[in-house]
């Protein structure tokens, strides 16, 4: 296979990658742009933009291509947006990419060395003030996480030259195999959100990616294992399962080891906040009578701690919010950590995840505050308060919305108006008008 790339909207060879980013680089380096947008589809020429801004030293902002024109004030932050679809009516500083590889000579820059204090992307996760909080990570806290993950025995092992995604370019898991692909050279196939419902066309793409590693969350591959067709057969050569984002339940990994009978199963832990995950376990078939661990104490990204019943990590895979220092993170005789708000703990030398310590969850491996949803139901005009509850768990968790209007709304008029400030991860499947909203004994809102 002579791609590096192979998305729906076509492919890369390695000399293609190279002549694309080298014209990126070119672009932001004459323009002396310090911060870039990037409208993160998956396209050919998105992937080879997030290597022009790395060769180039300009932190990158990947921005969902789906994502409200509400949810994009990110975008203000950067000096230019580079995009390849769609219509941004004229703004001097939205940049059409296929623009750029047409009219610009490659520049000669190298990728950097992963060891800097450089800005190297930033991510913006749900926020409880109903807007995106941002999380900038530096060259050297890829570096961190890219170094440990490397050296995961199974992935080691394996050393996997063809790779999976799954996850949107905006979505901090992706930074694993984004990462991985562009600096060991390995082949990166990609799966579409547009698939997702599409299993014919889905299945068709995870059988030419021939890929020995896939990334993915436990959502996703408990969706896939819902055909038949999802095993051995469909990927003869799969070697490797990497899953975090979100809790991999027993009964999905026991039904994956008999679809995929030789494959091993590295389950993750790690917040955005550093650089996706920090510690792995590998689980095997005899573990899934009871829950996984998520993390191998003797082998892990910095250092990991329980602390009073919390998850501490400590080292160079901690990176900063942008703006004033905030939430979990903490310096300490120069030493850097972050408090995580999950709960765990350790037995047998592993690391074992016990829920959150607030309200915080995680969706299909997406990471939201109902506070997030809260905030931004009240921007609809006649609603007056606003109470979001979760339900179930993992994969099958839900939203659900209690609000109190003026009498001009209905949840119809509110479940229409919510996608111009939220994305579909985040709209509740219910929501339903109370002329009052329960009350805790303190005052407070009562929720699920």
């Amino acid at each position: 296979m002579n791609d590096i790339y192979i998305s729906g909207s076509g492919t890369l060879t390695q000399p293609q990658l190279e002549h694309y980013s080298g014209s990126v680089a070119a672009y932001l380096t004459a323009r002396k742009v310090r911060i870039a947008a990037v409208i993160a589809g998956k396209s050919p020429l998105v992937y080879a933009a997030i290597r022009g801004c790395i060769m180039s030293g300009v932190c990158y902002i990947p921005v969902d291509e789906a994502l409200p024109e509400q949810r994009r004030e990110v975008l203000s932050e950067a000096e230019v947006v580079l995009y390849d679809s769609g219509e941004f009516h004229g703004e001097p500083w939205y940049t059409d990419l296929r623009e750029v590889v047409r009219r610009e000579s490659p520049a000669e820059a190298e990728m950097p060395l992963l060891c800097s204090d450089r800005p190297a992307y930033r991510i913006y996760t749900s926020g409880t003030t109903g807007s995106p909080k941002g999380i900038e990570v530096t060259l050297g806290n890829v570096g961190s996480f890219l170094r440990w993950f490397m050296t995961i025995p199974a992935i080691a092992e394996v050393k996997p030259r063809r790779v999976l995604n799954q996850a949107m370019f905006s979505f901090d898991l992706s930074v694993a195999e984004l990462y991985y692909s562009l600096f060991t050279g390995a082949a990166l196939t990609v799966i579409e959100r547009g698939l997702w419902q599409d299993f014919p066309r889905l299945f068709q793409r995870i059988k030419d990616s021939r890929a020995e590693l896939a990334v993915f969350t436990p959502a996703f591959a408990e969706l896939c294992l819902c055909d038949s067709s999802f095993s051995r057969e469909l990927l003869p050569e799969l070697r490797v399962f990497f899953f975090c984002g979100e809790v991999l339940k027993p009964e999905v990994a026991a039904k994956l080891f008999r679809r995929f009978p030789r494959v091993r199963i590295v389950n993750a832990y790690g917040p955005t906040e550093c650089c996706c995950a920090v510690t792995a376990a590998e689980i095997t078939p005899d573990m899934t009578e009871q829950s996984l661990p998520v993390g191998d104490m003797s082998h892990t990204a910095g250092e990991v701690r329980v602390e009073n019943g919390e998850i501490v990590i400590y080292g160079g895979s901690v990176a900063r919010y942008v703006g004033a220092e905030q939430g979990g993170f903490r310096s300490v005789n120069g030493v850097r950590r972050f408090h995580t708000g999950d709960s765990g703990y350790i037995e047998g030398g592993r690391l074992y995840f016990a829920g959150r310590l607030d309200r915080q969850v995680k969706i299909m491996g997406y990471r939201i505050e109902p506070e997030d949803i809260e905030n931004n139901l009240l921007k609809i005009p006649g609603v007056l308060q606003a109470a979001v509850s979760v339900s179930g768990r993992g994969s099958r968790s839900s939203l659900s919305a209690e609000v109190r209007t003026d009498g001009s709304v209905t949840p119809e008029n509110i479940r229409r108006e919510l996608p111009r400030f939220l994305p579909k991860h985040m709209i509740p499947g219910r929501i339903t008008v109370a002329e009052v909203l329960p009350m805790s004994a303190s005052g407070k809102l009562k929720r699920g």
